[in-house]
């Protein structure tokens, strides 16, 4: 039954996600591995020996998959996809740019928001 929630709530997601903790980005089935590390996930397993509360799951599944989206506009020397894809984040040689990016990250880390995406 989980598995089918954080499925659903995945397939309207952006593919790749950068977890603000690690700075690195996940793709979905690292976001579900994020997830079921997690204590909420082994609380929802738990809790379904006795009744399904499909509400509670949903909305602790969303809840957990919540992400903000950066939207800016891209100047000279951005980080590129490739060059965050084996990097995190917080790893990235000192530069305005990156400087942006993991301020951006942190920012949104402490806004307890476990995602972002940037456009």
């Amino acid at each position: 039954m989980i598995c089918k929630i954080v499925q659903k709530t995945l397939r309207h997601s952006p593919r790749v996600l950068i977890n603000t903790s690690t700075g690195r980005l996940y793709n979905g089935a690292e976001q579900t591995h994020a997830l079921e590390s997690q204590p909420i996930f082994k609380e929802l397993v738990s809790s379904m020996s006795t009744r399904v509360d499909y509400v509670r799951i949903k909305r602790e599944v969303r809840q957990y998959f919540r992400y903000v989206m950066l939207s800016h506009k891209w100047e000279d020397n951005e980080p590129l996809y490739h060059q965050v894809l084996h990097i995190p984040v917080y790893d990235l040689e000192e530069s305005p740019t990156h400087d942006k990016l993991q301020t951006f990250c942190k920012t949104v880390r402490d806004a307890e928001f476990k995602f972002f995406v940037e456009r």
